[in-house]
């Protein structure tokens, strides 16, 4: 059993206008410490870590779901992924999180050339290339279908639709009627009267 001194009660902390027991005060500086120790190790974790952000390079726009692998062995260039990688994504902003260590960095997704770089290469922002698949000339040889062969009626829907109606059309007189008050005005003299009265 420890005994507690008069300078350990003169060390106590106060809180709200209470006093704490010296157990309990050296308790919580016991648990600030720990926590404090804790958090040094994740700032050093965190510290051997680099934030990159991928993008595509004609649009300057972050890509997602870019696969990363990070190679931690000297292997020649044939072999690309192997199963000792670790293969990463970017996020929706185009971040990877890669550790300080590596030897070389694979960037792949789906539409853009494959990026390899070295260590020493990756900087904060790597750029990928779109693919662009050229075609050669392609010339289509085809014979043009006959054009009444596609509207193929009957013959006697088509000897109807070739009568002209006989006859008087009452309709047309009104018709007629508004040509003659309100002829229609060609589009210069419309655009000319525009700019006349601009």
């Amino acid at each position: 059993m420890t005994t507690i001194t008069s300078s350990e009660t003169k060390l106590c902390l106060k809180t709200i206008g209470k006093s704490i027991p010296p157990r309990i005060a050296k308790r919580r500086i016991a648990c600030c410490l720990v926590c404090l120790l804790l958090s040094l190790f994740n700032c050093s974790d965190v510290a051997a870590q680099k934030m990159i952000v991928v993008v595509d390079l004609s649009t300057r726009r972050q890509l997602r779901d870019v696969e990363v692998s990070i190679q931690n062995d000297t292997l020649p260039d044939s072999l690309l992924f192997t199963t000792k990688d670790i293969v990463k994504r970017t996020n929706y902003k185009g971040i990877v999180v890669m550790p300080r260590d590596y030897v070389r960095a694979v960037f792949w997704r789906a539409g853009y050339e494959t990026l390899v770089l070295a260590h020493e290469e990756v900087g904060d922002t790597i750029g990928l290339l779109p693919k662009y698949s050229m075609l050669n000339e392609v010339v289509v040889y085809g014979n043009r279908p006959d054009h009444n062969s596609m509207f193929r009626l009957p013959k006697t829907d088509a000897q109807l639709l070739q009568q002209q109606p006989q006859g008087f059309n009452l309709l047309g007189i009104p018709m007629l009627v508004l040509q003659k008050l309100f002829p229609k005005k060609r589009k210069k003299d419309r655009d000319r009267a525009i700019l006349d009265n601009y």
